[in-house]
């Protein structure tokens, strides 16, 4: 008996008896819908930190048998390799089906465990079994295929024909089959961010079920206060930060490495990553507003419900392969369990806002607040109507075969051009906001300090287009880019003068003014369109042939040609690398190399680009054609990118704001139980 064997055999036994205590659970919140039992509860709280421990139990058997390089397990075999290091080997248990699947139902249970300790803590007992019934039907689902159709603890035999099989256990006089070495990953995902990414989505996406079980326990217990709104917001705000910090992992994972359109290539899977995450502004937004004060329960309820039916979609589209997509896993039997499940929660959202009226009452309005608050109003409208757009997009190949018959699909053009008007909606309200107060306090303010602010974002397009040949619509979208910008920027000095006033004086700070964290995160946004603008419009593409010693000049920066190099790596992977000095129009010169290497383990070849980074453009250099004579020149792809940076300053701000809120909100939250 083995190292490996134990670990092995506590993973599947940890696996298998969490699912057991998963049907225990779904079966004991049912009973105790109808019957309270003081034993039945001690044992229904036992069973919920158990199902916990024992998927960490399987999860941290499958991580030591990934780093020990048990490769007689098919998900080592297929996921990692001997030479990468043990942070790299983490990767493992998230880059195949099975192992993500036993990670996402570990984080899951442990979403489920939080809540019934916040909802114990704050004496929402009521609300457990309800809590408890939704997050169990969910994660059945999850882990249900790694039990009965392909198991992260499954290993390789040799059947007495010679062919290899996997399984559990061994088949007829079959033997264990011991590889000598893995596959190994794709090198396309041997980087930081694709190391970090998958983590974080998943924290965050699952972070999004514990307002989501409130919210659908709390029409179940038909309970006409929303007091739970203030008990979860801050980890609403956490999971909202994980989540972002998964997105922005993406795109400079995908911006990084060659072949994946830039930081963004409206991919399927993609898509489903955007959806939940433009619904958890509005939730954000509107949970914000209540704890403030302000009304917002059927908001909050329609976004905490829109955020898991498009994550669970999104997962659908991910496992299921339905929509073609470079992030797909194969099938399997993911793509009909996931229907049930959608189906289920749909079911779940319809039946009991159906039943309970809670969310179709009438909301009272402050006078005071109008303005601020019809900017909000359509502000989460556009957010609607932009996941709506974009969910066509998405699903148009698929729907496009129902009704025309003809498959039709979404360029990127078509995703741009047509969600281009609600976006910049949305930078407007976005920028309105910081001086909503003066519309209904003093209207003649407003005005003034709104036409400053019109004409001084003016200048942006002007500048701009002293430089650069630019359409009347990206000069648009900059000139709103400029506007949010000034806009929040006079924000962050009324602040600072609220702040030195107080201190000076020894006064409480105002209570009207916008929060620092706030402002942070809405100069962060304005950042990020900058950026965003910036590499979509003002960007040159360039297709050049170079050789040793030959200088080219572009976009002013000047490239020189310096050696090239052929040669075999201790793991066998072939690499052929061009050296290019580069210099900058700031003065400043760096070498890149970009390369191509041939994996033979995998059959494939990987292209990896190089990048000069500067405040102001990015040079983006790749090879595209290597020579095949010594004559030949290297064929390079160049891409040179304005702003390219500012959508990762923006992306970071956007955190640090995020961050700063959730701090101050803890700060400030009374530590009481609820009262009925």
């Amino acid at each position: 008996m083995t190292i490996n064997f134990l670990f092995g055999l506590s993973g599947f036994s940890g696996l298998i008896t969490a699912f057991i205590v998963c049907l225990s659970l779904i079966v004991l919140s049912i009973v105790l819908h109808k019957q309270k039992s003081s034993n039945l509860i001690k044992i229904f709280y036992i069973l919920i930190y158990a199902q916990t421990i024992l998927l960490g139990l399987a999860l941290l058997s499958l991580n030591f048998l990934i780093q020990r390089n048990a490769f007689e397990y098919s998900v080592v075999f297929n996921s990692i390799e001997s030479a990468m290091t043990w942070y790299q080997k983490l990767g493992g248990l998230w880059s195949g089906q099975a192992s993500s699947l036993l990670f996402w139902s570990f984080i899951m249970s442990a979403a489920s465990l939080l809540s019934v300790i916040l909802a114990r803590r704050f004496s929402y007992d009521s609300y457990i079994p309800s809590i408890v019934l939704i997050f169990e039907c969910t994660l059945i689902f999850f882990i249900l295929p790694d039990i009965f159709f392909a198991s992260p603890f499954e290993k390789s035999w040799t059947l007495p024909s010679g062919n290899i099989t996997y399984a559990l256990f061994p088949p007829l006089d079959a033997t264990l089959f011991i590889p000598v070495a893995g596959r190994g990953m794709n090198p396309g995902l041997f980087h930081t961010a694709m190391l970090l990414h998958p983590p974080f989505l998943y924290m965050g996406l699952i972070g999004f079920f514990l307002p989501y079980s409130f919210a659908l326990s709390s029409l179940i217990q038909n309970d006409q206060k929303a007091d739970w709104v203030i008990l979860v917001f801050p980890f609403v705000t956490a999971a909202w930060i994980f989540l972002t910090i998964g997105m922005f992992f993406g795109s400079w994972w995908a911006y990084s490495i060659s072949g994946w359109g830039g930081y963004w290539g409206w991919d399927a899977v993609e898509i489903s990553g955007l959806l939940p995450w433009l619904l958890s502004f509005g939730l954000v937004h509107s949970m914000s507003m209540q704890v403030n004060g302000r009304s917002n329960t059927k908001w909050i309820y329609l976004f905490s419900f829109g955020v898991i039916i498009f994550t669970l979609f999104g997962i659908f589209i991910t496992r299921s392969g339905i929509l073609e997509s470079v992030h797909t896993y194969s099938s399997g039997a993911m793509g009909p369990a996931l229907v049930i499940l959608i189906i289920l929660h749909i079911s779940a959202v319809i039946i009991f806002s159906h039943k309970s009226r809670l969310i179709f009452n009438k909301e009272p309005t402050r006078p005071s607040n109008f303005y601020s608050e019809k900017l909000f109003r359509w502000f989460k409208i556009c957010l609607l109507f932009l996941t709506a757009l974009y969910l066509f997009g998405q699903t148009l190949p698929l729907t496009s075969q129902l009704i025309p018959g003809v498959k039709m699909s979404f360029s990127q053009y078509d995703y741009e051009t047509t969600s281009s008007p609600l976006l910049l909606m949305l930078v407007i309200l976005a920028g309105l906001y910081p001086i909503a107060h003066l519309k209904d306090a003093d209207e003649n303010k407003f005005k003034r300090i709104l036409s400053k602010l019109i004409i001084i974002s003016a200048l942006c397009p002007l500048i701009l287009l002293a430089f650069f040949a630019i359409s009347f619509f990206a000069l648009l979208g900059f000139w709103a880019a400029a506007f949010l910008l000034c806009s929040w920027l006079y924000a962050f000095g009324r602040e600072i003068i609220f702040r030195f006033r107080a201190r000076v004086k020894k006064e409480k700070l105002f209570s009207k003014r916008i929060g620092l964290g706030t402002i942070v995160v809405h100069l962060g946004f304005a950042v990020m369109v900058f950026g965003i603008l910036g590499a979509e419009n003002l960007s040159s593409i360039y297709e050049v042939y170079l050789g040793v010693g030959e200088e080219i000049k572009m976009g002013g920066f000047t490239l020189t040609g310096q050696k090239d190099r052929d040669y075999i790596t201790e793991n066998n992977i072939s690499l052929s690398e061009f050296s290019i000095m580069v210099h900058a129009p700031t003065g400043s010169f760096r070498e890149l190399t970009p390369n191509v290497g041939y994996y033979p383990k995998l059959d494939i070849f990987n292209a990896q680009p190089a990048i000069y980074s500067d405040l102001f453009r990015d040079l983006k250099v790749m090879i595209h054609q290597l020579p095949i004579t010594p004559n030949e020149k290297t064929g390079v792809y160049i891409a040179i990118l304005p702003l390219m940076g500012w959508i990762w300053i923006g992306g970071v701000l956007l955190i640090i704001g995020s961050l700063i809120n959730l701090l101050a909100h803890r700060k400030s939250q009374p530590k009481k139980t609820r009262k009925d």
